[in-house]
């Protein structure tokens, strides 16, 4: 599967922080707000439709506790530059 270097950036702090915890882990949990904004992005959306049976990030939403969590799968990496967040496989 070919795929192109993709970059994420975000000015939000919150979002940093979760995404630097997610270069660690694998997985974060993070408030709905914050999940639904990083899945409305356009390099989230594209890496989540490389494969739709087995998508390389989920984004799940627990709603008895209130809490969401995004995951990303052994292929796919996320390296640091600066402030963009860069995805690579």
């Amino acid at each position: 599967m070919s795929f192109i270097k993709r970059e994420f950036y975000s000015k939000d702090k919150d979002i940093q922080r979760y995404f630097d915890i997610l270069m660690i882990k694998s997985i974060v949990s993070l408030p709905p707000r914050i999940a639904m904004d990083v899945g409305r992005n356009k390099t989230i959306k594209h890496i989540r439709e490389l494969d739709r049976n087995n998508p390389l990030i989920l984004i799940g939403h627990d709603r008895k506790y209130n809490i969401s969590m995004i995951k990303i799968r052994e292929p796919l990496r996320i390296i640091k530059k600066g402030d963009k967040y860069v995805f690579s496989l």
